[in-house]
């Protein structure tokens, strides 16, 4: 029987959104999907940068550009979206002060802070 290694998630602070998409291999956690189908929209600013993912039953997919029909839009900038990435701001304040915008199903997309941790 082979033993199973788990993936370290990576402790640095990340600072590109392309060091965020790189660390999403570690931070997901596919058993807390297992019966979810949906696509998430990212729509950044200041560089401007769009991506969606799409989960399919405890697997992901990115792909850079944009979904003709996300079941979620997150819309921010990039500044904030590395914040919230890193834990230095919470998904609540970004939203109830302007700089998180949230369009589509709520209940899934509060299922993002279970998959990606």
């Amino acid at each position: 029987m082979s033993e199973i290694t788990e993936i370290e998630k990576p402790s640095e602070i990340l600072k590109t959104v392309d060091e965020v998409i790189a660390s999403m291999q570690y931070r997901f956690h596919p058993e807390n999907c297992t019966n979810l189908k949906a696509i998430y929209q990212w729509q950044l600013k200041n560089p401007d940068r769009n991506f969606y993912i799409s989960i399919d039953c405890g697997t992901f997919q990115i792909t850079e550009g944009e979904h003709p029909s996300p079941n979620v839009t997150v819309e921010t900038d990039t500044e904030v979206y590395l914040k919230l990435v890193n834990g230095q701001m919470k998904d609540v304040i970004a939203v109830v002060t302007g700089k998180l915008r949230v369009r589509g199903s709520i209940s899934t997309a509060q299922k993002l802070n279970r998959i990606f941790i």
